[in-house]
């Protein structure tokens, strides 16, 4: 096992005899072989930072304090279930990009990000990985993502394949400057949380799941809390179930659900959107077999629509004062709809 550990300052700190000279903090690391740890800790402004890990059992870990900080992180493992999992670590403060790239089988990826301006980005294509926060054992099965972004004007994207977890927790403090969180999963269990406060937020989930795992079951969940925000969730499954959720709270309120494709016999597809207050507009569509759809609306300009095709669907919509309009349209057996609008 090889340990490496990076502290860079700004050079406007250590030579100010000398202001007229460039700043430079950048860091490159590259390590071969298993069981390596690197970490890098910048302070000042324009830090790069570059972290190579081939092989398995590897933990990067970069933490950078000041504006425009840049940090990359590329780990390589075997995609077999014998080996340890690779772990990387983000942490900027500061208007930020971070990059991190993951394959091989039980790989884990967390960044916080504090500032405005800030962009993750995700890609982590093993199987079979471990949910959880870095450093964590848990379930087989799994990737664990999670990303935590404070401020304003951030952009947080996630792409995982095979059985996969994303979490992402997006905190604006200003209603004119949103955040936006996108997350793709594909092949096998997967499950996406995204928490958004603020205004301007917008949160797109595609989750495509097949039957590679047993009985493999979608799980999504959007909260958006603020003004003007958009949530999105599309699940096209081959599988045994799916799960979806969109809560949103105040104001210029949106949100799509699309689920699609459950071919296996007693597959259910769950759909609930929850809007409170001002202009909310919700949509559900559900395709195969075991739906129901749960809407609910409190107040100002709100609209629903519900479509489901195929059997054993339910459908609910409440929507309480103002404005209010619902279409329902159901086809093939037990379908059944509610809905009250005062």
């Amino acid at each position: 096992m090889k340990k490496l550990l990076l502290a860079g300052v700004s050079a406007a700190v250590l030579l100010t005899a000398a202001p007229a000279l460039a700043q430079s903090n950048d860091s490159t690391i590259t390590q071969p072989g298993n069981a390596n740890q690197a970490t890098v800790e910048q302070t000042g402004s324009a830090a790069t930072s570059t972290i190579n890990q081939t092989s398995n059992d590897n933990r990067a870990l970069v933490r950078q304090a000041g504006a425009g900080a840049s940090s990359n992180i590329q780990q390589t493992g075997a995609d077999t279930v014998f080996n340890p999992n690779n772990v990387a670590e983000v942490n900027q403060t500061g208007d930020s990009d971070s990059v991190i790239n993951q394959s091989g089988q039980a790989a884990s990826a967390n960044v916080e990000q504090n500032g405005d301006g800030n962009s993750s980005t995700v890609n982590q294509s093993g199987l079979l990985a471990v949910t959880g926060r870095t450093g964590e054992l848990g379930p087989l099965n799994y990737d664990s993502t999670g990303v935590k972004q404070t401020g304003d004007d951030n952009r947080s994207f996630i792409e995982q394949k095979g059985g996969s977890t994303a979490q992402v927790v997006q905190d604006s403090s200003l209603a004119a400057l949103g955040n936006q969180s996108d997350v793709f999963q594909g092949t096998g269990n997967g499950q996406a949380y995204v928490s958004q406060i603020g205004g301007d937020n917008t949160s797109w989930i595609n989750q495509q799941t097949s039957a590679c795992c047993g009985n493999p079951t979608a799980v999504a969940t959007v909260s958006q809390v603020g003004d003007s925000y958009l949530g999105n969730i599309e699940q096209a499954i081959d599988s045994a179930g799916s799960h979806a959720g969109i809560i949103q709270a105040g104001f210029s309120n949106e949100s799509f659900i699309v689920q699609s494709g459950q071919t296996a016999a007693g597959a259910g597809s769950t759909a609930s959107s929850n809007q409170s207050g001002d202009d909310n507009f919700s949509r559900i569509e559900q395709t195969a077999n075991g739906n129901s759809a749960d809407v609910t609306q409190d107040g100002d300009l709100n609209q629903s629509r519900i479509f489901q095709t195929g059997s054993g669907n339910t459908a609910n919509v409440d929507q309480l004062s103002n404005g209010n309009t619902s279409l329902i349209t159901q086809s093939g057996t037990g379908s059944v709809a509610n809905v009250t609008q005062n």
